[in-house]
């Protein structure tokens, strides 16, 4: 068959079974490795597809099913990274007011000629 990995080959993925009639897909390093290089060469996550990405990665025994899973997981995955990103970005914009020391409800700067003598 040429070219084919095995999926059954422990570098590529390796097969848990924790509860009774339920196999668990885990996915290896290398295997998410070629799954992203699929994603690349067919034009990103937007455009990537599970037949074209099955196709692309070219592993025997591998499935649609599993490479349509483990695609909505990454995609999840890549949207809540960026949520958390933004959410991020957004709390470290502090307002201008607050970074030059300026309080809103700060006692000294209701009358600041008060406090003079």
């Amino acid at each position: 068959m040429g070219d084919f990995k095995s999926i059954e080959d422990p570098e590529i993925v390796q097969e848990s079974r924790t509860r009774k009639n339920h196999g668990r897909f885990v996915w290896s390093h290398e295997l998410h490795q070629k799954f992203l290089n699929a994603i690349d060469q067919l034009g990103g996550n937007d455009k990537a597809i599970p037949k074209k990405i099955l196709a692309d990665m070219n592993v025997e025994g591998l499935t649609r099913l599993n490479v349509a899973t483990h695609l909505q997981k990454y995609r999840l995955t890549l949207e809540r990274t960026t949520e958390a990103q933004q959410l991020n970005m957004a709390t470290r914009q502090v307002p201008s007011f607050i970074q030059q020391g300026h309080h809103q409800n700060s006692s000294n700067s209701a009358n600041p000629s008060e406090s003079r003598t």
